[in-house]
């Protein structure tokens, strides 16, 4: 559903009404301090990201505080980032890390976050693969208040992709189909038949 419920669009109003201005240590400093806004996530997100950031800093009225970061790199998968004793784990947290650095920012003034992410499914059902995305993107929720104890918004975009699919069919964790195969075989197979 595309409804936001009201509690819920309350909570995300009351959140976003606590961002403000960090100096490096994460305190209040509305004079020099810095909104560090960093996307989270495996190539789409980069790719979205590189996209992103330019069109925001050409805005007339960006605030001038806002510094935003990609923090996103390929192949960085949910199970990756949500599991602690994967080979990749380390060397991608320490990417992000190194990236708010070169654009002057600390964990400390992260305030928002953007996060898309999958898995590889292969031919994994549907439903095993989105409870697995469930169980592993509550552990990386908690990794981003670990590692960014100000950030006060996270905006999820799952995606489901064909290549992240079973044979039959796909839909996106967000809503969006991308893809019904076993339907259109379905309909070749009763179009043929009527030859």
């Amino acid at each position: 559903s595309n409804f936001r419920p009201p509690a819920h669009q309350a909570a995300g109003l009351a959140f976003a009404a606590q961002v403000q201005p960090l100096d490096a240590s994460g305190m209040p400093d509305p004079v020099n301090g810095k909104v560090a806004w960093l996307s989270i996530g495996f190539s789409n997100a980069t790719m979205e990201t590189q996209a992103f950031i330019p069109l925001a800093t050409a805005l007339p009225d960006l605030d001038p505080h806002l510094v935003l970061v990609d923090g996103a790199l390929g192949g960085q998968t949910c199970t990756i980032l949500s599991t602690t004793d994967d080979q990749s784990y380390a060397p991608y947290w320490n990417t992000v890390a190194d990236r708010l650095s070169s654009a002057g920012v600390t964990a400390e003034q992260v305030q928002a976050i953007w996060f898309k992410d999958a898995n590889i499914a292969g031919n994994t059902p549907v439903q095993e693969y989105a409870d697995t995305m469930l169980v592993q993107c509550k552990r990386i929720m908690h990794e981003f208040h670990t590692r960014f104890p100000n950030a006060h918004l996270c905006y999820v975009c799952l995606l489901y992709t064909s290549d992240a699919a079973d044979e039959r069919s796909s839909v996106d964790l967000g809503g969006r189909r991308i893809i019904k195969k076993k339907k259109k075989e379905q309909h070749r197979t009763r179009r043929n038949s009527k030859i």
